[in-house]
């Protein structure tokens, strides 16, 4: 049977609501106009008066930074001509210093620095002599040519641990030559914020920057934007603004009117910025309000017309609109029922009709949905590789299929709190993201019906969750998602509740008993699959472990530098061996494995083996720095040291071994004590001298003679000898030990030595010391030998070189008879 044919609706509403528009147009227009008029003036006004401000504000910045500019001058000038700053008494100086602070409170420290950087007086309490950190930049140069103070780029102090900006001036002598500098430095952050008395806007900016574009102090943030280079951003908003004021986005992307002053004789900068929200806020309320005004008069208006044609019209046509979308199977649709009371009655049979078939219709879905959801978590189950893959399969199915706006799994991470796992659908925000957890131990919590369904491991519904007392703290989250019921179904396992699955759905008693069964089935399913996946991820992780560990051995074991080997217990045929092994054995790894090593003719004796194998029982199975002679297949002989750890080869017992080489370690400890004892035997009878740190200096015995002294009386520290050394060689010598010990250069020089009797010795001494790996010495040694009549005879000779040259010179002159 075809549909009824629309009711035809008169046209009369329609142009008579059209000629209310109309009219309120025609009186709403002029006033909007006027008002937009208004509204360019006030805002023209309001960027001519922030231009003044931020002008007068950036003149106010520029004047302050010359008076502290000058004030540090004058005190430069002050401390140039103080008497006690000219001596560099630093005493005295830091007395006068200490008083400076208080005097101005921008002043971070005043100071005398040496030519070398190093402290001489300070305000700040700061050890003398120290030395000053800065840096060698251009300006130190800089203040050595000029005669005035030379202003360096702003920087951290680590002495006074702030942003500082120092003034230096080079202190001379009468000479004018240079004789220390003289430093002022100023606190940025406290100029920054004494610049809190020019009372800027909320997000006001004032910036002071040098000649280089460096910022030297800030309203805003004064402690991160000291020191930033802002010269590219100063030269953009001169060329984009070159009357020096206008809008402009600042360094921090605020948009403010700037204005920026120079501050003469100095080559700064000083800008001063006021927000933009700030300054056409008072405009924009005015504008606000004009448009809510025409909106709400525009509104009733439009409001008035509607209601007229919906009065005279709508009912009729409304009803017949819900009939003809019935009849196209839209069953959401409904008749008005705020029409006159005949229309209104047949509206709301109409309403119930409507809505007893579509609670039946949707019904059936629910069940059809949750059938659906229930055969993919079975799907999922079969494929599933871990728990959050197959929660967020089953939660997506509950979305997708079963018609929940919200369907997450909550896992107990221990008996008070539960934490999202997985979750599916258009509201995820209402619980925070899946990291949101929930304490139980809340007692608001608690009486949820999550914490009902934990407490007590049976399914619960709220059915109208927008009226249920367990669910109020949510009540607006709800609404916001328009959520209407909600149904916890417990996951049990070994007899506790693991989990929850917690379902959010768009419809109050949405839940009922059949579609219970259903969620109590998937919920069983899902804890099944749980309880699978546990066992299929034990079993993979043993076999993985199982693998890894022994890949590692064997690499581990292939890798060690020092000779391995795996021994069968107790009969002690090889079963594994490294490349160090059988390249210390000579013979390839095929022909060692499966023997013992006395069937190869070599190995330790059983003598030793017996010893090895009773430690090895003492010491529970692990045996340590085992020392015995190894005997090769050609008969050598070499001393090993063996340790050794029962272990578990394939199943079977075995003894895995580490031996160590120590032949060639024993023979060069033995060569090297040999070695000492002859040296040390050498430097008792001869010329040799030696010095080592556990045994100190030993003298010759031939030197010891020369000067007639006793072993006993010198001892056997170095410095007692040196009283006993010329007073005019001392220091010679004393050099020549610093330059070789420093320097490594050859050590050989003379030196005149008293003997006891105070005669004098010109002794020949030579010596070489040696250095570990660290740079240390380890030892000296070296030779002496007398020289007094080597001396002597060149002296002698130079006497009577010098008698026949005045006799040849005489004979020459005339003057011998």
């Amino acid at each position: 049977m075809n549909p009824p044919p629309p009711v035809a609706t008169t046209g009369a509403s329609i142009p008579f609501t059209a000629r209310l528009l109309g009219f309120g147009a025609l009186v709403l227009l002029p006033l909007l106009c006027f008002s937009s008029y208004k509204l360019w003036r006030d805002l023209d006004r309001d960027r001519q008066d922030a231009e003044a401000h931020v002008q007068r504000l950036a003149m106010e910045v520029a004047a302050g930074a010359q008076r502290e500019l000058a004030r540090a001058r004058r005190l430069l000038a002050f401390m140039e001509e103080l008497p006690e700053v000219r001596a560099l008494d630093s005493e005295r100086c830091n007395a006068m210093l200490r008083g400076q602070l208080t005097l101005d409170p921008v002043l971070a420290n005043v100071g005398v620095l040496g030519l070398d950087k190093r402290i001489v007086c300070s305000a700040v309490k700061l050890p003398p002599g120290q030395r000053v950190l800065l840096d060698s930049s251009p300006w130190w140069n800089e203040a050595l040519a000029r005669h005035e103070a030379v202003i360096p780029a702003p920087q951290f102090s680590p002495l006074l641990h702030k942003p500082v900006l120092g003034l230096v001036q080079v202190l001379r002598d009468e000479a004018r030559h240079p004789k220390a500098w003289l430093v002022v430095s100023l606190d940025l952050l406290a100029l920054s914020r004494h610049w809190a008395e020019f009372e800027p806007a909320p997000g006001g900016d004032l910036t002071l920057l040098d000649e280089h574009g460096l910022v030297v102090a800030r309203s805003q943030q004064a402690e991160r934007w000291i020191g930033q280079d802002l010269s590219g951003h100063l030269a953009a908003f001169r060329r984009k603004r070159p009357t020096g004021a206008g809008e402009f986005t600042g360094p921090d992307g605020v948009r403010r009117i700037y204005s920026a002053v120079s501050v003469s004789q100095t080559g700064w900068t000083a800008l001063a910025g006021l927000p933009v929200d700030h300054v056409f806020a008072p405009s924009r309320d005015r504008l606000r309000l004009t448009l809510y005004w025409a909106a709400g008069a525009l509104g009733m208006a439009m409001l008035l017309a509607v209601w007229l044609a919906r009065y005279l019209s709508a009912p009729l046509h409304q009803l017949q609109r819900s009939a003809s979308a019935v009849a196209d199977g839209r069953r959401d649709s409904h008749a008005s029922e705020s029409g006159p009371s005949e229309f209104r009655s047949v509206a709301i049979e109409f309403n119930r009709m409507l809505d007893s078939l579509r609670i039946a219709e949707r019904r059936a879905e629910r069940l059809q949905g949750l059938y659906e959801a229930l055969s993919r978590t079975n799907r999922a189950l079969i494929r599933g590789n871990n728990k959050l893959d197959l929660c967020r399969e089953v939660c997506a199915a509950c979305v997708d299929a079963g018609h929940a706006l919200l369907a997450s799994v909550w896992l107990r991470t221990d008996p008070d709190r539960l934490q999202m796992f997985a979750s599916a659908g258009p509201v995820l925000d209402m619980y925070g993201g899946l990291d949101n957890m929930v304490d139980l131990q809340d007692l608001e919590v608690a009486q949820t019906p999550t914490g009902e369904a934990v407490r007590t491991g049976q399914a619960v519904v709220a059915n109208d969750y927008l009226t249920d007392p367990r669910t109020s703290r949510w009540h607006a989250m709800a609404r916001l998602h328009s959520v209407r019921g909600v149904a916890v179904v417990p996951l049990k396992r070994h007899g506790h509740v693991e989990a929850v699955l917690v379902l959010h759905v768009a419809e109050e008693n949405w839940f009922d008993p059949p579609l219970m069964r259903l969620l109590a089935e998937l919920a069983d399913d899902l804890a099944l699959g749980f309880d699978i996946l546990e066992r299929d991820a034990a079993r993979a992780n043993a076999e993985a472990q199982l693998v890894h560990s022994r890949e590692r051995f064997q690499r581990l074991f292939q890798a060690a530098p020092l000779p391995a080997a795996v021994l069968a217990q107790p009969e002690g045929h090889l079963l594994d061996a490294n490349q160090a092994f059988v390249e210390a054995l000579g013979m390839k790894r095929e022909q060692l494995l499966g023997r013992t090593l006395p069937e190869l003719g070599m190995g330790i004796s059983q003598a030793d083996n017996q010893r090895l194998q009773q430690r090895l029982r003492e010491q529970h199975g692990r045996l340590r720095q085992f020392e015995a002679p190894f005997r090769l297949r050609d008969g050598r002989v070499h001393d090993v040291q063996i340790n050794a750890e029962q272990i578990e080869f394939d199943g079977q017992p075995a003894l895995l071994t580490l031996s160590a080489d120590m032949t060639l370690r024993k023979r060069t400890e033995l060569a090297l004590r040999e070695s000492l004892a002859r040296f040390e035997l050498a430097a008792s009878t001869g010329h040799v001298w030696a010095w080592r740190p556990d045994s100190g200096l030993k003298a010759p015995t031939a030197l010891l003679d020369l000067l007639g002294f006793s072993d006993e009386e010198m001892g056997s520290q170095p410095g007692l000898w040196l009283p006993e050394v010329h007073a005019q060689d001392r220091g010679a010598l004393l050099e020549a030990l610093r330059r070789h010990l420093s320097d490594r250069t050859p050590l050989e020089l003379e030196f005149r030595m008293r003997g006891r009797d105070g005669s004098e010795h010109w002794l020949l001494a030579s010596g070489q010391a040696q250095w570990d790996a660290n740079g240390q010495v380890r030892q000296m040694a070296g030779i002496v030998f007398d020289v007094s009549e080597h001396r002597r005879v060149q002296a002698r000779l130079a006497s009577r070189e010098q008698e026949l040259g005045d006799a040849a010179t005489g004979a020459i002159r005339g003057d011998v008879p």
